[in-house]
């Protein structure tokens, strides 16, 4: 049986080291994969769509309606959908109100 050795140490250093230990693993374990770790200048970010929602500070239901209505660009990858930041980011906004819509209304009729 292996002797234990013990010593004080704080709970938060301790988590601390822990993490920074698995962080590293995982990072070393995806470049030995070729799995890149963040995106480069020639990929984009996927985000996904809870992440996407989250941006637009909007709900799963809208962004699918969104995306149906080719407002946003939906990409799918197996069965997932995810959507590219950039694209997300140059994504018109139109401020609608009451007074604008009543307006447009009145213009069409």
């Amino acid at each position: 049986m292996d002797p234990i050795i013990s010593f004080p140490i704080r709970v938060d250093d301790f988590i601390s080291t822990l993490t920074q230990a698995i962080s590293a693993e995982v990072i070393q374990q995806l470049k030995n994969r070729n799995i890149p770790t963040s995106p480069t200048n020639n990929q984009e970010e996927l985000l996904t769509r809870e992440a996407t929602a989250e941006y637009f500070h909007i709900s799963l239901p809208t962004l699918n309606n969104y995306t149906k209505s080719g407002l946003l660009k939906g990409y799918r990858l197996g069965n997932r959908v995810f959507y590219k930041r950039s694209e997300l980011e140059a994504a018109p906004s139109e401020i609608r109100t009451t007074r604008n819509s009543i307006t447009q209304n009145q213009r069409r009729a």
